[in-house]
C-alpha cells in the first residue's frame, strides 16, 4: 500500500539526488521521519519552459570560497556539474501534497496495473509522471506491526501528480521479502529509469511492462526490511524515534519499566549477601591478629 515515507534531507541535498538546480514549492517542504497523506513530499518531474521553477541559490557560497577543494575533489565536482547541466533542462525538483482529492475520496496510491482501465487516471499516464525521493518507507502487516523499508541510498518511487500540485504513489504486487509484510509494494525505479519515466514523449505502455515492472531489477534485492517500534503509528511523531527497531524499543521499555524493579531487587540481594561476607572477613582478620 505505502502510506508513510521518511525524508530527512535538506533542499540542497535533494537537488543533488535529483541532479538538477531547478526547484519549485520548496517553502512547503518540512523534512521529517514520518510523512503521511497531506504532507508535502519531494519529487522529480519533467520541466517545461513555462513551468514556474527557480534556480536554487546555495547559501554556503561564502564558506565554500574559503575551503577550496583538492584537484581530485574538483574533478568530481566538475563531473557532477556536467551531469546537472545535462539534466537541468528536463528535470526539476518539485514538492507536492500527498493525496489526490477526487469527488469521492482521497487517493494516496494507485495500482499501476489498473491505471489504464480507470478514467480517473488516464490524463496522467503520459503527461504527469514523476518520481518521489524517499529515504525509505513504512508498511504494516496484518497484525498492524510497522516495518521500515530502506537502503543506504535514496529510494525512487514511481508516482503521478495533478495540476493542483497533488501526488499519489504507484503500487504493484509484492514479492519476496516485501510480500511477507504486505501484498502490495511501491514501484521502485533504478537511477537510469528516472528520465525514461518522467519523459512525456515516452508512452506509458511503451515502458511499463518491459522496463518499470521488470522483477529482475537490482533495486528489488537491495531494500532491507526492518521491524520497527510503534512510534511511527502516531502520525504526529516526527522524530528519529520512528526508526528505532522493535528490539531496541523493547530494551528501552525494560530498562525504563520492569527492568528498574529487577535492577533494584538485584542490588538489594547483593547488599544482603555482602553483609555476611563482611562479618566473616572481620572474624578471620581478628583471629589472625590474635
Amino acid at each position: 500500500m505505502c502510506g508513510r515515507i521518511f525524508q530527512i534531507h535538506n533542499i540542497a541535498q535533494l537537488l543533488q539526488f535529483a541532479q538538477t538546480r531547478r526547484v519549485r514549492n520548496a517553502a512547503n517542504f518540512n523534512p521529517t521521519y514520518n510523512m503521511g497523506p497531506t504532507n508535502y513530499i519531494p519529487a522529480i518531474r519533467h520541466v517545461e519552459d513555462d513551468d514556474n521553477f527557480q534556480e536554487y541559490e546555495d547559501q554556503n557560497n561564502v564558506e565554500q570560497e574559503h575551503n577550496q577543494p583538492s584537484d581530485n575533489e574538483q574533478q568530481i565536482e566538475d563531473q557532477s556539474q556536467e551531469v546537472i547541466e545535462k539534466q537541468k533542462n528536463k528535470r526539476g525538483l518539485d514538492f507536492f501534497k500527498w493525496g489526490f482529492q477526487t469527488k469521492f475520496n482521497l487517493i494516496i496510491n494507485a495500482r499501476i496495473e489498473e491505471m489504464h482501465e480507470k478514467h480517473t487516471f488516464k490524463p496522467f499516464l503520459d503527461k504527469k509522471r514523476c518520481v518521489i525521493i524517499a529515504d525509505g518507507y513504512y508498511e504494516w502487516n496484518k497484525k498492524k506491526e510497522p516495518f521500515k523499508f530502506s537502503t543506504n541510498k535514496p529510494l525512487y518511487l514511481a508516482a503521478m501528480y495533478t495540476d493542483d500540485d497533488e501526488i499519489f504513489v504507484l503500487t504493484r504486487d509484492a514479492f519476496g521479502e516485501y510480500a511477507k509484510v504486505h501484498d502490495r509494494m511501491p514501484v521502485l525505479l533504478e537511477d537510469d529509469e528516472i528520465d525514461l519515466w518522467i519523459n512525456p514523449k515516452v508512452g506509458f505502455f511503451d515502458i511499463i511492462d518491459k522496463k518499470i515492472l521488470n522483477s529482475q531489477k537490482k533495486i528489488w534485492g537491495q531494500v532491507q526490511v526492518t521491524k520497527v517500534a510503534p512510534y511511527v503509528n502516531n502520525i504526529k511523531e516526527k522524530s528519529e524515534k520512528c526508526l528505532i527497531t522493535l528490539e531496541e524499543y523493547k530494551d528501552q521499555q525494560f530498562k525504563n519499566g520492569i527492568g528498574k524493579f529487577f535492577q533494584k531487587k538485584q542490588t538489594q540481594t547483593t547488599q544482603e549477601t555482602q553483609e555476611p561476607q563482611d562479618k566473616t572477613k572481620e572474624k578471620i582478620t581478628k583471629s589472625l591478629d590474635d
